[in-house]
């Protein structure tokens, strides 16, 4: 259905803004698809608030929000939902392993389409490590030794905890892109976070973790701000993106699962740093 979305959001974008359309006039300029499956992706985008309709549904038209979905490029993940965006990112995400005080260590990574050529972790996973391969969501290895230095931040209270490693993107990847607009970034927005948790008794796989963010915060010894997210996650999932409904990395799990004791209850959250600090590594390619 993604292309087909595509197409009816490109036919509905190119009207003049505000302009209604007919479903026939649609099903015309889309000659030779079917009619039906034309209405099923209508009522999903609909469903999501991209289109608007009137009289019934004779009369349709992009709302803003599916024109900025549109120039955007996400109308395709905001119709197809968190399960659409786990499927096309999801093998993006990377399992990095590290030499450890006691054997090997490991965190997580992801391939970003704004840094060909690198992958985007948390600086700490990397920190006094040698990186001694890094794995797909298949256990293969597509990274080994030697691999150039990777860039850090200075080792400063006030650095992002953000870094990037040399590495070719495998043919077939979907690589993630970073949201650079501060202001989509809003409290209540669900989102996906991928990564490799280290779970007892299990070899790490691919995790899922649907998380809701609570508030963007600022440190208390910084002018920085991170990501407070509802939901738990394990060591291992460091440096893993956390994903908007829009397909976008709005940031890179810093701090692991913390717990608070809440009445008679456990509160779960953990932090992000926002990936628009990424700039002060090195500019994106536009």
């Amino acid at each position: 259905m993604s292309e087909l979305l595509y197409l009816i959001a490109q036919v509905l974008y190119d009207q003049e803004p505000g302009q209604w359309m007919r479903p026939d006039q649609l099903y015309l300029a889309l000659s030779g698809r079917d009619e039906g499956d034309i209405d099923d992706a209508l009522h999903s985008m609909r469903g999501q608030g991209l289109i608007q309709s009137r009289w019934q549904n004779d009369l349709i038209r992009l709302s803003a929000t599916g024109r900025d979905a549109w120039n955007d490029e996400s109308i395709v993940e905001q119709t197809l939902g968190m399960q659409y965006v786990a499927d096309k990112y999801g093998p993006a995400t990377v399992h990095i392993i590290v030499t450890g005080a006691n054997g090997e260590n490991a965190g997580s990574g992801f391939f970003s389409a704004d840094y060909p050529g690198r992958i985007i972790t948390a600086s700490h996973v990397l920190r006094a490590r040698t990186i001694l391969r890094i794995e797909n969501l298949e256990h293969e290895v597509i990274g080994r030794p030697p691999f150039e230095p990777p860039l850090l931040p200075p080792n400063g209270c006030d650095d992002p905890d953000l870094a990037l490693i040399r590495c070719d993107c495998p043919d077939g990847i979907n690589p993630v892109r970073i949201e650079w607009r501060r202001d989509v970034i809003r409290s209540l927005e669900p989102l996906l976070v991928l990564g490799y948790p280290a779970y007892p008794l299990l070899r790490p796989n691919l995790a899922h973790i649907k998380a809701e963010l609570n508030q963007v915060g600022r440190n208390f010894t910084t002018e920085r701000e991170s990501l407070v997210l509802s939901s738990a996650t394990l060591p291992g999932s460091s440096g893993g993106p956390v994903l908007s409904r829009r397909g976008r990395a709005i940031g890179v799990v810093e701090q692991e699962n913390t717990s608070e004791r809440l009445g008679e209850g456990l509160s779960h959250s953990f932090t992000a740093t926002p990936a628009l600090y990424l700039t002060e590594l090195q500019e994106p390619e536009r």
